[in-house]
């Protein structure tokens, strides 16, 4: 069994920003394509666990930027599963030059709920008793906690979701809110933030036709943003600047 899933692909025109460089969204898509890959080859996809009345909730999520790659260029994508805790498990990911670089590196944490109780599940009983764990962590400190009080933060639009955004679970994917979230930055703004890093925590779902508006603060070496729908938290995120 495949505890370390790794392949080789180039980087698609349609996943590059307007400077031909990998999307910071789209690292957030590659990693969750690949995760589910692999969890596929080891019987712990999203469809295997619905057969189980089970289905995988991301909690967290983070990438950190070392250096985009662009436009075709070839890399190799890889991913593992962390050795899991009682009821939460990490996934991590990398995204390497063919001469072994690490260009980009993330972790998601995850837990498993039932769907006809909602209640979440022992990760023991998720994963199969064969599969091997590795040893390697990327990211070993802990998820930031982002403060969830906006009283003095400035509007920073909204965006409605839309059946494209919506995946297995009848909610908005986890990626989609990555998207929605950066295609609110102007090619100004996009152009001239240097981000090293991208947080989100995930508070509720959202669901078709429902509103996200959005408010940000700016910190020394981050932007924190909070997506709200009325007056209910859904998501949180920072945007860490290299320093």
């Amino acid at each position: 069994m495949v505890a370390k899933f790794a392949k080789e692909m180039i980087i698609e025109s349609s996943r590059c920003d307007m400077k031909g460089r990998l999307s910071h969204a789209h690292a957030f898509s590659m990693f969750q394509d690949i995760a589910g890959e692999h969890a596929d080859m080891i019987g712990v996809s999203l469809p295997a666990l619905m057969k189980r009345d089970l289905f995988w909730l991301t909690v967290r999520t983070k990438v950190r930027f070392y250096k985009r790659p662009s436009m075709l260029e070839p890399v190799t994508i890889m991913t593992w599963p962390e050795v899991p805790d009682k009821v939460r498990a990490n996934r991590d990911y990398a995204i390497a030059s063919p001469d072994g670089e690490r260009l980009i590196e993330g972790k998601t944490e995850w837990a498993v709920l039932s769907i006809s109780g909602g209640r979440p599940q022992p990760m023991k009983d998720i994963y199969p008793s064969e599969l091997t764990f590795e040893d390697e962590v990327v990211l070993p400190e802990p998820f930031v906690r982002i403060g969830t009080d906006f009283s003095k933060a400035t509007d920073f639009g909204a965006y409605t979701v839309r059946s494209t955004d919506i995946d297995l679970g009848r909610h908005m994917n986890n990626t989609a809110y990555v998207h929605a979230l950066m295609g609110l930055f102007n090619t100004y703004e996009i152009s001239h933030l240097d981000i090293y890093e991208i947080e989100v925590a995930f508070r509720s779902p959202t669901f078709e036709g429902q509103t996200i508006k959005y408010r940000r603060r700016y910190s020394d070496g981050f932007i924190d943003i909070g997506g709200f729908v009325e007056d209910k938290i859904v998501f949180l995120a920072r945007i860490t600047l290299r320093k």
